[in-house]
C-alpha cells in the first residue's frame, strides 16, 4: 500500500472569507489565491482536506445537507480549474475554541 501527502486546511477565514454562519453559495467567497493553492497541492500529489466547525449546524441555523451542498458547488467551482477537494470534516459542536484544541484530537490513515 502506497502512502499519498495530505493537507488539512480550515475552511472558514482561510479558503473563504468569513462572513460567519457561511452555508449558501451566494454568501460564499473565494479568499484570494485559496483555490490555486488547493490546485498546487492537488498537482503535487497532497490529498486536500478541509476541516470546518459549523457551529450553526449545533445552533439549528442550518444543517449538515446545507453545508454538504455547498462543498458540492465549491469542487463544482474547482473543476473548472482541475482542482478540487478530497474530503470535507464537518464538526458542529459548540465548546470553547481553547478547550476544543486540548481536547480535540483527529488522526487520518489514508
Amino acid at each position: 500500500m502506497s502512502t499519498k501527502p495530505a493537507v488539512f486546511l480550515d475552511r472558514d477565514g482561510t479558503i473563504n472569507i468569513d462572513k460567519g454562519y457561511v452555508y449558501k453559495k451566494k454568501d460564499f467567497e473565494w479568499t484570494k489565491g485559496a483555490k490555486d493553492i488547493i490546485k498546487l497541492f492537488n498537482d503535487k500529489g497532497y490529498y486536500v482536506l478541509i476541516a470546518t466547525n459549523q457551529s450553526g449546524i449545533g445552533r439549528g441555523f442550518y444543517n449538515r445537507e446545507d453545508v454538504e451542498y455547498l462543498h458540492s458547488y465549491t469542487n463544482e467551482d474547482l473543476i473548472k480549474i482541475n482542482a478540487k477537494i478530497d474530503v470535507l470534516f464537518i464538526l458542529h459542536i459548540i465548546i470553547p475554541i481553547v478547550e476544543m484544541r486540548l481536547t480535540l484530537g483527529l488522526s487520518l490513515n489514508i
